[in-house]
């Protein structure tokens, strides 16, 4: 369904016609440039699917118009053919249909969709998410029951077909949901390289590491999962105008943009992801240096004291010939993280370009704001693979009915 809305700049004053795709979510944000004075507007579209009503909430520099003016194409799920982003009859959902449609059942292992109940959750999540951020947040303060009393309710709310034996469980469901379905080889990939690698000889050294880990790592890196997954979701309207591109392996064509840019509030979250992401890789380093025989602890040239204090960029370099393992690193760029990390990252409104220089002084170079949005995309994937991985190796309550490919 497309709504028709007429609005104005307060800056300029020009009139705009909105044309707004309704997606899958209750709450959906969009930040576009006005096409006369390039200045932010901001506005949100509130969904009740139940009664079936809209209601547009007036953010940033707009207000409600009489009269046509230029159109803006907006869609918080589907990106919008270029050409088309000011045009009528513009409709992103029957596009994307339209010339990807085949490549996704090609693609699509079809038993990834025997529960269908699953699949809807996979494309809802920020509904899901509020609830288990709290419930999550109560786990890191120690809060164990009021957690699991946020939990429960939830469980019950959402139907679930298993009962969630704890947070930590379900956590894991929902990383699985997000990488569902065409991303979940990065984690069962990783996983079956480690169980299909352990024996008699190497099993002790899992259960030294799993215990170091959980006396040294654990909270640590769950802190740090959920700052990220936070950051995420709490501007998830810019990043899943993507999201079904990416997770049904769908072809996005060169000319194709997102329609809503909120630089802003995303600018930090590539280099603050690729921090987490690398920062924890150290799990992968040590499942790796066990698998080939080694101490956990025992790298080919160092130890683990002197691994944890290499530059973040080299942290993958202990697994890089191990392809399961080192796919979760392929959605790195050192560039573009070094170039955040000194704040050298801008916005260029027209071109809707992000321009930058890796390490503040290096060559400039630019990349649209939908490749950036893509490439955080990405990361937030391998960053859910690798959580699947840490809480299977800190938790014994988590289910096998989600850790087997070929279940």
């Amino acid at each position: 369904m497309t709504e028709r809305h007429y609005i104005r700049c307060k800056t300029c004053q020009a009139p705009l016609t909105l044309r707004i795709g309704v997606g899958h979510n209750k709450l959906q944000k969009h930040t576009f440039q006005c096409p006369n004075c390039s200045e932010d507007i901001k506005l949100r579209l509130e969904v009740d699917f139940e009664k079936i009503k809209t209601n547009l909430v007036f953010v940033e520099n707009c207000e409600r118009g009489d009269q046509e003016g230029t159109i803006i194409n907006l869609h918080p799920d589907f990106a919008i053919d270029n050409s088309k982003l000011h045009s009528e009859y513009v409709f992103p959902f029957l596009d994307y249909v339209s010339t990807s449609r085949k490549d996704i059942f090609d693609k699509i292992n079809p038993s990834s969709f025997k529960d269908q109940k699953e699949t809807k959750r996979s494309v809802v999540l920020i509904e899901e998410w509020e609830n288990l951020k709290k419930s999550w947040s109560l786990l890191l303060n120690g809060q164990e029951d009021l957690a699991e009393s946020i939990m429960n309710e939830t469980s019950a709310a959402l139907d679930y077909d298993d009962k969630l034996a704890s947070v930590s469980y379900w956590i894991f469901l929902f990383s699985y949901r997000i990488l569902n379905p065409t991303m979940l080889p990065l984690f069962f990939d990783a996983n079956s390289h480690i169980i299909d690698n352990l024996n008699e000889k190497n099993i002790s050294e899992l259960e030294r590491f799993r215990k170091y880990y959980l006396e040294n790592l654990y909270h640590d890196h769950m802190e740090r999962y959920f700052e990220i997954f936070s950051e995420y979701f709490s501007h998830y309207s810019e990043y899943s105008q993507l999201i079904l591109y990416i997770k049904q392996n769908a072809q996005l064509y060169d000319n194709y943009t997102v329609s809503s840019n909120d630089f802003r509030q995303t600018k930090m979250f590539f280099g603050n992801a690729f921090e987490a992401l690398t920062s924890n890789f150290v799990v992968l380093a040590c499942l790796n240096n066990i698998i080939n025989g080694r101490s956990y602890d025992k790298f080919v040239s160092m130890d683990l004291k002197k691994y944890l204090t290499i530059n973040k960029a080299n942290r993958a370099n202990p697994f890089k010939d191990v392809h399961s393992f080192n796919r979760l690193a392929e959605c790195l760029d050192s560039s573009l993280r070094n170039a955040s990390h000194h704040g050298s990252v801008k916005f260029n409104k027209k071109k809707k370009k992000i321009v930058y220089r890796s390490g503040g002084t290096g060559t400039e170079k630019s990349i649209t704001y939908t490749e950036y949005l893509m490439k955080c995309n990405r990361l937030l994937f391998s960053l859910a693979a690798l959580l699947m991985i840490e809480l299977l190796l800190g938790n014994a309550d988590i289910s096998p009915r989600h850790t087997n490919a070929h279940e």
